[in-house]
């Protein structure tokens, strides 16, 4: 029963389509057979006819239908945006009219209009889009009057095919039907809800803006901010209202993008064109962030498959070059689909609005080159020792490790790790060229790097306890070990940092460290490792360079852990209750008591408060 539904739209399509058909090839028929006599030659002839005739009027009555916004929209005070005939859109830059290359899976045209001055509030609507329906409308009772008017010849048999294609565009066009956008669900959407109305005109004037050279993103954001509408479910809001999804990944927050998508596929009512461009959107985020599960769960949705598999999109193309290189790993695959994502993307007629599938392309680039230098095992006994002893052996292509599970994790001095089950444990090597004096900051700066890892991946905000914990929610959720090699010279051979993060829950924890243990509360944990990856290498890459005093300092502050609050520090046997109010340019904390300041380092001091 639910085929059967699914499929009544279509079966009703063919019956509607067949009987004016029928109507065609007899007509073609009469034209070609003088005597009446029957003759399968004729009568295939005339059903070809007839084919042709129906296809060549559906191209004339697309541009009759556009045309007919046009000038209905020029009526309303309306100005010309552009004017799209499948994927050849024309508009007018300076004066000088261009074709652009522009294309939406399912729609064969498009006639859009910057809208006039809202007059009190309102805007003139109705005549705009009325305009197509009404123009097929006459040309098709125009073309069926002169069918009666001339003799039964090929002319007249395609004035009935034009006729009958008016009527059915007329027809599919005006009836709102659910989920399909046309122009008479536009209507009924803007006569039932103010939400809509106002998604309408932003619409236009988005578009608008993003066919200026320079669109202004402020303004646009500004528009299409979700708390501008009440009503999600009507489909005119929601497709103002996505525009968020490339908006936040345009500016690199992939977590709030993933999230904006997520909230928009739990509405009601949505068009398919719309579901599958967010997905496909939602899908690249996967890809990015290295969530492979969802991206295997994508392949039971068919809708979503027959959408990529459809052509003449960029962003389809780009999806697909993000596939078959981050995930079936598949070359030359990828070089056909970056080749046709260029080509189609070469003279778009929004320019500026392909800058978001530009950047995710360039950031697809930028995680394989270090992905490829990624060696992941389940457990090892300490990453940093494995690490070094493959570097000490000269014979090991991979510049990263990473491990579920430590057996023998090391911490800071001759502190172990626990590394259970449900942490991500990462040791990354570096061959930096900069003085043993920038030492003293490379686990500050791992540990400003991991907390703005964790905060764009997961949302979550984590901080710094001087110098090497990480907390989260006043517990301890990971370590940061910093190890070096020097050469002959006394010059910096390799460094090797390891970085321990508790993602999940585990079991027991051991008694000493129990009252100080967290986790970052994912139990999806190879989901939040890959994420935290995508972050966290690339920073710590930046690593191998010196660092910038300045940034460096006021980011760790800004992440320091009980920063302007009492703290007790000892030093040696001495222990101090101060103020802990930052630290300094040699990574020293630090403190106030009573009005004076003083500064601890960390050789010979420690803050003790229990976590």
């Amino acid at each position: 029963m639910k085929k059967i539904k699914q499929y009544l739209p279509m079966i009703l399509n063919i019956v509607i389509l067949l009987v004016p058909f029928a109507l065609i090839c007899t007509w073609g028929y009469k034209s070609l057979s003088s005597t009446g006599d029957i003759n399968g030659l004729f009568i295939s002839l005339s059903a070809i006819i007839a084919f042709v005739f129906l296809v060549i009027s559906l191209g004339i009555h697309i541009i009759i239908h556009e045309f007919g916004h046009l000038v209905t929209g020029l009526i309303s005070g309306y100005k010309f945006g552009f004017f799209r005939i499948w994927k050849y859109a024309i508009s007018f830059d300076e004066g000088k009219m261009k074709i652009k290359n522009f294309h939406i899976p399912g729609s064969l045209g498009q006639c859009v209009m910057a809208p006039p001055e809202k007059v009190n509030g309102d805007f003139p609507y109705l005549l705009y889009n009325l305009g197509g329906i009404i123009f097929n409308g006459l040309f098709s009772i125009l073309s069926l009057v002169l069918v009666f008017v001339i003799p039964i010849n090929l002319l007249s048999t395609f004035l009935l095919a034009l006729g009958f294609v008016g009527l059915y565009l007329t027809f599919v066009n005006g009836y709102p039907f659910e989920h399909i956008p046309n122009d008479g669900t536009n209507i009924k959407s803007l006569k039932r809800s103010d939400d809509s109305k106002e998604a309408f005109y932003n619409a236009l004037l988005l578009t608008k803006m993003y066919m200026d050279e320079n669109p202004n993103k402020k303004a646009i954001k500004e528009i299409v901010k979700k708390e501008n509408y009440q009503d999600f479910n009507e489909p005119l809001v929601q497709n103002v209202i996505s525009e968020n999804i490339s908006l936040y990944i345009d500016d690199g927050e992939l977590l709030k993008a993933l999230e904006f998508s997520e909230f928009m596929l739990k509405q009601k009512n949505m068009t398919s064109i719309l579901r599958n461009l967010i997905l496909i959107d939602k899908a690249s985020l996967h890809l990015l962030l290295g969530h492979t599960n969802e991206i295997e769960k994508l392949k039971n949705d068919t809708g979503f498959i027959k959408y990529v598999k459809s052509s003449g999109q960029g962003e389809i193309e780009r999806y697909k070059y993000m596939y078959y290189t981050l995930h079936e790993k598949n070359e030359e695959k990828a070089k056909i689909a970056l080749k046709n994502y260029k080509t189609l993307s070469a003279d778009h007629l929004f320019g500026n609005h392909v800058d978001y599938d530009e950047k995710l392309i360039s950031w697809t680039l930028e995680k394989i080159k270090w992905l490829d230098k990624l060696e992941v095992l389940d457990t090892v006994s300490s990453t940093n020792d494995y690490l070094k002893e493959n570097l000490d052996s000269g014979n090991h292509p991979y510049d990263y490790v990473l491990a579920y599970i430590q057996t023998s994790g090391k911490g800071q001095g001759n502190h172990s790790f626990y590394s259970p089950e449900g942490g991500m444990y990462l040791s990354v090597s570096l061959r930096p060229k900069y003085k043993t004096s920038e030492l003293k900051y490379l686990t500050g700066r791992a540990g400003v790097a991991t907390v703005s890892a964790i905060k764009k991946s997961l949302g979550k905000k984590a901080y710094i306890k001087w110098i090497n914990d990480i907390i989260y929610e006043d517990k301890k959720v990971g370590g940061i070990l910093t190890e070096s090699k020097l050469n002959a010279n006394g010059e910096i051979e390799y460094i090797v940092i390891g970085i321990g993060l508790n993602l999940k829950k585990t079991g027991d924890i051991p008694e000493d460290i129990s009252a100080s243990y967290g986790h970052l509360g994912e139990n999806a944990v190879e989901k939040a490792t890959n994420s935290i990856l995508y972050y966290l290498i690339p920073e710590l890459q930046k690593l191998e360079y010196e660092v910038d005093l300045d940034i460096f300092i006021r980011n760790y502050n800004v992440s320091l852990y009980r920063k302007n609050q009492f703290v007790h520090v000892k030093r040696n046997k001495d222990i101090y209750e101060v103020i802990l109010t930052g630290i300094d340019d040699n990574m020293d904390i630090i403190t106030e008591m009573d009005g004076d300041i003083i500064k601890f380092s960390y050789n010979d001091s420690r803050i003790i408060d229990s976590i």
